[in-house]
């Protein structure tokens, strides 16, 4: 003889068909918005590293050569800037 199943149980059913779709969508964008976190907190710790590895060279030149052919008006030619 095969067991009956509960009256009760019974009765939710129709609740955990109409239900269950809204239940996977939940924990499908639980689990979409923790990967996007974590993809963010990734990204932001590796902004941080890059900007404390930046490094200036500086690009050195003597004056004499950029204004050599300025008619020597060095002075005047210093004072503004370009």
């Amino acid at each position: 003889m095969a067991a009956q199943p509960h009256p009760y149980a019974a009765a939710w059913q129709p609740w955990d068909e109409r239900y269950e779709q809204h239940l996977k969508s939940k924990r499908n964008w639980q689990i979409a918005c923790g990967l996007s976190s974590l993809a963010s907190v990734i990204l932001a710790g590796g902004m941080v590293y890059q900007s404390t590895k930046a490094r200036y060279i500086p690009f050195v030149c003597t004056a004499s050569i950029i204004f050599a052919d300025r008619d020597n008006d060095f002075g005047r030619l210093a004072a503004r800037v370009y």
